[in-house]
């Protein structure tokens, strides 16, 4: 997929999130200024494959130089993080276009790091009172 299709891809899908409260800490952000920049990224994976996707890839977290945001999760399982930037992990993904980028702020407006969630992949998202981020994947729907 060329750079100028990923971009109007990505920009017109993932609706899923919707449940995030204006202002809150965790916000929708524009991809593209950020999708070159290296960063650590750190896979999280479902414990079964997603409704309409043959993988188990619920979200990416995304922490650029001097961010550390930290994740705790019930059901979600951490792969080893590995220095690279979005492009690169969206070209490899399976629908790309159902990944939108979420920047998690602090109590004191910080940055804590970004998540590139997939549309629907992830439930229960908010920051503790320590600022940690809380998710679980998305319950997979009965047959």
């Amino acid at each position: 997929m060329s750079g100028a299709l990923l971009f109007a891809a990505l920009a017109a899908g993932c609706a899923g999130l919707e449940a995030l409260e204006a202002g809150a800490p965790i916000r929708a952000v524009a991809l593209p200024p950020l999708l070159d920049r290296p960063a650590e990224l750190t896979v999280l994976h479902g414990p079964t494959p997603l409704d309409g996707y043959s993988d188990t890839i619920s979200a990416v977290l995304v922490n650029f130089e001097g961010q550390r945001l930290e994740l705790r999760t019930g059901d979600l399982r951490h792969a080893p993080p590995y220095r690279g930037t979005m492009r690169e992990f969206l070209r490899k993904a399976i629908k790309p276009a159902s990944f939108r980028l979420f920047e998690i702020r602090g109590r004191e407006g910080r940055t804590l790091g970004y998540l590139l969630a997939r549309e629907f992949g992830l439930d229960g998202i908010f920051l503790d009172a320590d600022g940690a981020l809380i998710a679980n994947s998305m319950p997979v729907k009965a047959p």
